[in-house]
């Protein structure tokens, strides 16, 4: 059964594409079902899964009937996935969580109210980086207060998990379909629209894993990745989306440096609260 809204709240639409993740997804959707905040939409979609993923969402939703499933006839990738749950998208926000990732119970609650009171359209939060296994190796990652267009432009600062918009204000966002960055793609067309802003809070729970896409990359496969968000997404001429993709891979380095912090165990507790 569906759980009354609060008067004072506008329906999220949370978007999670899913293939093969049946080993991680139900504590991913349950971390969407324990929010404090309560009127939202959970829109999975499913690129051609060969494991039991697709059961284990269609048990969740026999409880929920704010889980809703898609299921692509083809394999599609995350970019594509992502721009369908946008178009089936009710809601006047929109929020991401990948299958694999955790969110805080007061995810939504804390961070629309903040957008709310602030009037923002575009925010995102820290995050902490889980194990495969789910255990927390304290690392806090985090990023500027203030986005701006030239500031996202020189690195991806929002984890995708963290970032919420306001529709209304900004639009219906697509993205051309990249194996890698394709979020990255995604907030680099919002920027034009307006100004990021970090909620200075930990919220949720980045799984690393050693079968990701990224895993395993050097550097230089790195850049040639960014290189197609520059080149085919934002549409630079060649030498222009190689300075960019430098340029990120420089403030690879100010992230590492600046915005990624490994805290003691009573301190991560506290940031935890």
């Amino acid at each position: 059964m569906q759980t009354p809204k609060k008067a004072e709240e506008e329906l999220v639409s949370i978007i999670m594409p899913a293939c093969d993740a049946d080993r991680f997804i139900a504590e991913s959707i349950q971390s969407v079902v324990n929010q404090t905040y309560l009127h939202w939409e959970l829109i999975v979609v499913d690129d051609c899964s060969n494991d039991a993923t697709v059961e284990v969402v269609r048990r969740f939703m026999a409880k929920d009937d704010r889980i809703k499933l898609l299921i692509n006839e083809s394999r599609q990738g995350a970019a594509l996935s992502r721009n369908r749950a946008i178009r089936e998208a009710k809601g006047h926000w929109i929020a991401f969580l990948d299958s694999d990732d955790l969110w805080d119970r007061e995810k939504l609650e804390l961070q629309i109210g903040h957008m709310v009171s602030k009037c923002l359209a575009f925010s995102y939060t820290s995050y902490r980086e889980i194990t495969e296994d789910g255990m927390k190796n304290d690392v806090i990652c985090s990023g500027p207060t203030r986005i701006t267009k030239a500031g996202m432009s020189c690195f991806c600062w929002p984890g995708c998990l963290t970032v919420v918009y306001d529709r209304d204000r900004m639009g219906v966002v697509e993205i051309p379909s990249l194996a890698k960055h394709n979020d990255y793609a995604m907030w680099l067309s919002l920027i034009k629209k307006d100004d990021c802003f970090l909620y200075p809070q930990t919220l949720a729970s980045y799984r690393l894993r050693s079968k990701s896409v990224s895993h395993g990359k050097t550097k230089l496969n790195q850049v040639q990745d960014m290189y197609l968000v520059w080149h085919k997404s934002e549409g630079k001429c060649c030498l222009s989306a190689l300075a960019h993709s430098l340029i990120n891979a420089v403030f690879w380095f100010v992230k590492k440096a600046v915005y990624v912090k490994r805290v003691t165990a009573a301190e991560g507790l506290r940031r935890q609260k």
